[in-house]
């Protein structure tokens, strides 16, 4: 999508975020969902109530964890 230049949406960021929740390492997934958060945050995406209640969560566990 970056090479198209194609802004993803709340949709696309949801299902990065479920196809990160099904990573065979969990430290791998939970890294890869961070790293899309903060993408998610610098961009002018409009949040849906599941990438919202997900990037909520990924705070909560990062404040939790360090």
């Amino acid at each position: 999508m970056k090479k198209m230049s194609v802004e993803p949406d709340g949709s696309v960021y949801t299902a990065l975020f479920n196809a990160c929740s099904k990573c065979v390492d969990p430290n791998v997934g939970l890294t890869k969902a961070k790293y899309l958060l903060g993408l998610l945050r610098h961009s002018n995406t409009v949040m849906t109530d599941i990438t919202y209640r997900v990037s909520d969560f990924l705070t909560d566990v990062s404040v939790s964890r360090y």
